[in-house]
């Protein structure tokens, strides 16, 4: 049986890639994309913007990880007109971003 230990230094350098960072997250409100947005803010991310059809998944998964620090915009990022929205400014009310996770099909960006 193979020895499964944590690599503590990966981790580690995880959390710094992570700090200050602005990450999008498409599909977050469920599922993977959800997964994410709560690990990204684990990691250190200075603010994650989760971005979904499904309004109130979205709002409890921004809640939950703190206004603060977590933002959710209703988008269909499927649909070329709505994905206008995460072009900023209207994507970049934590000032930029960093990072885009894309769980949710992006169409037109």
């Amino acid at each position: 049986m193979a020895d499964h230990k944590v690599d503590r230094v990966s981790i580690g350098q995880t959390i710094k890639k992570l700090q200050g960072k602005v990450a999008v997250v498409t599909g977050g409100a469920s599922g993977i994309g959800e997964a994410t947005a709560r690990k990204f803010a684990l990691h250190g991310a200075r603010a994650v913007v989760t971005v979904d059809v499904q309004y109130d998944k979205g709002q409890n998964v921004a809640a939950s990880i703190g206004h603060d620090r977590s933002t959710y915009i209703q988008c269909d990022v499927a649909d070329e007109d709505h994905s206008q929205e995460l072009r900023p400014p209207r994507c970049d009310v934590h000032q930029r971003r960093h990072l885009l996770h894309v769980t949710a099909d992006l169409n037109g960006l």
